[in-house]
């Protein structure tokens, strides 16, 4: 039977978010930083009044279909909405406190907290703007991973290195990153990251770059910023599944050239999409402008069109792996 990995989002400022997630083990990817965000297709968005017995109701909603970009992030997504949310209190309870409730995927969040007051409009009534200005902080917090024996952080800027490890006692990260409590949780099979490790917005973040690696015993997994493998030990630890392909972008004298490697990558079927939203398989022929090549284990696709831009994937059953080109942000 297979363990529970159990995530939590953490959203704080003056608008606290908090929510829950649940995942199988063994995984092949870690919903860190932006990597959060594939799993929300839905923002379902509630307003409630609570009433001096504590009994609440609805005052506005609204369900909407979410989609990665690298334009709006989660926060701004909500922001926005709530702005633009059609509110109406009961008659005689329009002072009474209210709350912010979020569902998605990714679980539920809200700010029981932290109850404001509805302010009058000339044409109606809104969210007070204080309640609005949050900087969200995404990411992983503290999650169940068997069989896991101690990680090491790396994080580096122009001018500086910082190490945390759970193995060594070694923290020159500083900020919240605490060993006794990091190294506690490894005892009891929890993975418990400091939120400067986990969100790519955290004002304690003072470096660019970011490797994570999770050990059981000589067994290990590197993880990029948002939770995504770089490398692993042959054979990996039993929480981690390494994806069967590797899609990678190469800028060579003759074009973009589309890289798949892994098992059965020879017959992968590669994608691209403007949008994140509509995808369309990656044709060729002898006469176009885009020219494939394939190998066992290994499948290459070259793009003569040095302005070709958008998303790619490459796409086995039941896994795809995304890559961005130029001028593309990776969702």
């Amino acid at each position: 039977m297979n363990a529970l990995l159990k995530i939590f989002l953490l959203f704080f400022s003056v608008l606290a978010l908090e929510a829950q997630i649940v995942l199988p083990t063994p995984f092949s990817s870690l919903p860190l930083g932006t990597n959060l965000f594939r799993l929300v297709k839905t923002v379902k968005i509630k307003i409630l009044t609570q009433t001096p017995t504590g009994a609440l109701y609805s005052v506005g909603q609204t369900n909407l279909p979410f989609a990665p970009s690298s334009m709006q992030n989660m926060e701004e997504f909500v922001q926005k909405e709530l702005r633009s949310l059609k509110l109406q209190p009961k008659i005689g309870a329009e002072k009474d406190d209210c709350i912010i409730l979020v569902e998605t995927e990714a679980g539920s969040f809200e700010n029981w907290e932290t109850p404001f007051k509805l302010e009058k409009t000339g044409t109606g009534w809104k969210i007070p703007e204080k309640v609005l200005e949050f900087q969200g902080r995404y990411g992983l917090g503290t999650c169940i991973v068997p069989g896991i024996t101690g990680y090491e952080a790396t994080v580096l800027s122009q001018d500086r290195t910082g190490f945390f490890s759970t193995i060594t006692g070694e923290n020159t990260i500083a900020g919240s990153c605490d060993i006794p409590s990091a190294q506690s949780a490894i005892k009891n099979g929890f993975l418990q990251l400091a939120l400067e490790l986990t969100v790519t917005t955290d004002t304690n973040r003072w470096w660019d770059e970011q490797y994570l690696s999770l050990f059981q015993n000589e067994r290990y997994v590197t993880l990029d910023e948002n939770g995504l493998p770089l490398q692993w030990s042959t054979p990996p630890p039993s929480f981690f599944r390494p994806p069967p392909l590797r899609l990678l972008l190469v800028q060579t004298p003759g074009g973009l050239e589309l890289q798949v490697t892994g098992d059965g990558a020879e017959s992968a079927i590669i994608e691209e999409s403007s949008d994140l939203k509509t995808w369309e398989e990656v044709t060729y022929s002898p006469t176009s402008s885009i020219k494939a090549t394939s190998l066992e284990g290994e499948r290459r696709i070259l793009i003569s069109n040095p302005d070709k831009k958008g998303f790619y994937r490459a796409r086995m059953p039941e896994i795809s792996v995304l890559q961005k080109t130029k001028n593309s942000v990776t969702p």
